[in-house]
C-alpha cells in the first residue's frame, strides 16, 4: 500500500512538473516575442527620432537662408531705392492741370520762353 502511495505521488508530481515545464515553455515564448517586439518598437522610436533631428536640422538651414537673403533684399532695396514712375492714363494729368506756381513743369518753361505779341 505505500508503495502505491508513493508511486501515485511519483506520478502525481511528475505530471505536476510537466505541467510547470509546459508553462515555463510558454512564458519563455512569449517574452521571446514581446521582447522581439519591444526591440522593433525601440527601433522604430530611434529612426522617428533620427528623422526628427534631421527635420529639425533641415529648417534651422532654412530658416538661417531666409534670414540671409532678407538682410540681402533689405540691402538691395536700399541701393536700388529708384522711384518708380508713374503709369496709367492718369498719371501724368496732375502735372498738367497743376497751377504754375506750384509745379515747374516743362510746360512752364515753354510758356515762359514764348516771345509776347
Amino acid at each position: 500500500r505505500m508503495c502505491e502511495d508513493k508511486q501515485q505521488l511519483i506520478s502525481s508530481l511528475e505530471k505536476r512538473l510537466m505541467e510547470i515545464s509546459e508553462t515555463l515553455q510558454r512564458v519563455r515564448d512569449a517574452f521571446i516575442e514581446k521582447s522581439t517586439h519591444l526591440e522593433a518598437l525601440q527601433k522604430a522610436a530611434d529612426d522617428q527620432s533620427r528623422s526628427m533631428e534631421n527635420v529639425l536640422h533641415q529648417s534651422d538651414e532654412k530658416d538661417k537662408e531666409i534670414a540671409s537673403l532678407k538682410d540681402q533684399l533689405s540691402k538691395l532695396s536700399q541701393k536700388t531705392s529708384v522711384k518708380k514712375t508713374k503709369k496709367g492714363l492718369f498719371a501724368n494729368l496732375k502735372d498738367a492741370v497743376a497751377s504754375p506756381r506750384k509745379h515747374q513743369t516743362g510746360r512752364n518753361t515753354r510758356l515762359a520762353a514764348a516771345p509776347n505779341p
